[in-house]
């Protein structure tokens, strides 16, 4: 934001790519919103009209969605916990349509994370993550990181409807050129080694994504693509001493050293002093071994074999991930500090969101 044509910087708040800034007069966040698109189309960018808004105080100040998701609870005992899925998922849903904020589901996810879902229930709530994951691409990341912590538990999984879910998000996913969705989709697929077909690979490698395409071509090489890939007519895998030095450098450097862009010798990667380098001391930028973190993960001081299906509390038995715990306050309503925004900040508050190519 062009803090001389503001005369100041106003007060607000940040997290992630979301900003919210606050002011004295409805004039005056119009001015600053008119600033903000102004300075991000020098960069070729464009504002998400439909994610952002300007909004009194007083609407903020409202009950939050928040405080009433943190009022639903799922229970440890099988039955009920079946029908506390279905009552979970439907009040995310009818809190999501209310509020229309892209961060409640994710929210959700990460809240309901913190339960262990037991293994007879497991359908129940694989159907609701995959229906999050249609609706709601943004929680992909979440959605990638509970699947995979389920499976390496041996959850009955259901491969196939997995398969299809990847596979009909990645065409939608690369064709948008959208690389967030589609990294964390093919991480799905790497976690939970799930075959994809050759066409959409080559989709993915058409991308302008060095991320998105190295593990496209991991998957490759870890026979998970059925059908042939013919590496050498993509133009955008350059085994050049030039192609280092732009834009999709890491994966020439990458890609090239695994020889997995079709190159039979290292020359290019040798013939730059500074990637020769990187080459001599093994430096690598890719870690085909890597996964995700579990979202839990059993304590040493736990029984040995630990019954997912039973009717005890077995969440004391496990360490859980934060999952982010930060994205809000702890305190409950009552708890929290006498801070009110109006105060300082005035009536109005705008909230631009960054749009989805940032």
């Amino acid at each position: 934001m062009n803090r001389a044509e503001l005369g100041e910087w106003p007060k607000g708040f940040r997290y992630v790519d979301d900003f919210t800034f606050f002011f004295n007069t409805r004039e005056k966040a119009e001015r600053a919103l008119a600033i903000i698109i102004k300075c991000v189309s020098a960069y070729e960018l464009q504002i998400n009209a439909s994610k952002t808004k300007i909004v009194e105080v007083r609407e903020l100040v409202q009950e939050s969605w928040k405080y009433s998701l943190k009022k639903l609870t799922v229970s440890a005992k099988r039955r009920q916990q079946k029908d506390d899925i279905h009552h979970y998922f439907e009040m995310l849903f009818s809190l999501e349509s209310r509020f229309k904020d892209e961060s409640l589901v994710k929210y959700g996810l990460k809240q309901l994370s913190s339960t262990i879902v037991k293994k007879s229930n497991w359908a129940i709530a694989e159907a609701y993550l995959l229906k999050c994951g249609y609706g709601f691409p943004n929680t992909l990341q979440v959605i990638t990181q509970i699947f995979a912590t389920y499976h390496r538990y041996g959850y009955p999984l259901n491969m196939n409807a997995l398969r299809n879910f990847s596979q009909n998000l990645l065409g939608s996913a690369a064709a948008a050129n959208y690389h967030s969705e589609t990294a964390w989709l093919l991480w799905l697929c790497k976690e939970l080694s799930i075959h994809l077909d050759a066409p959409l690979i080559l989709e993915v490698l058409q991308m302008e994504s060095s991320i998105c395409s190295l593990i496209a071509l991991d998957l490759i090489n870890s026979d998970l693509v059925d059908g042939e890939v013919d590496i050498a007519v993509l133009a955008g895998l350059p085994v050049t001493e030039q192609a280092l030095k732009g834009n999709n450098w890491l994966l020439a450097y990458e890609g090239g050293r695994r020889q997995w862009l079709g190159n039979t010798d290292l020359t290019f990667i040798k013939a730059d002093p500074c990637f020769e380098a990187l080459f001599n001391a093994d430096v690598s930028f890719y870690d085909t071994d890597a996964r995700l973190p579990a979202i839990f993960q059993v304590k040493v001081a736990a029984a040995q074999a630990v019954d997912f299906d039973s009717d005890e509390v077995i969440d004391s038995d496990f360490e859980f991930d934060s999952m982010d715990e930060e994205y809000f306050d702890s305190a409950a309503p009552d708890e929290e500090e006498e801070d009110d925004p109006n105060e300082d900040a005035g009536g109005l508050a705008v909230n631009p969101e960054t749009p989805d190519d940032f």
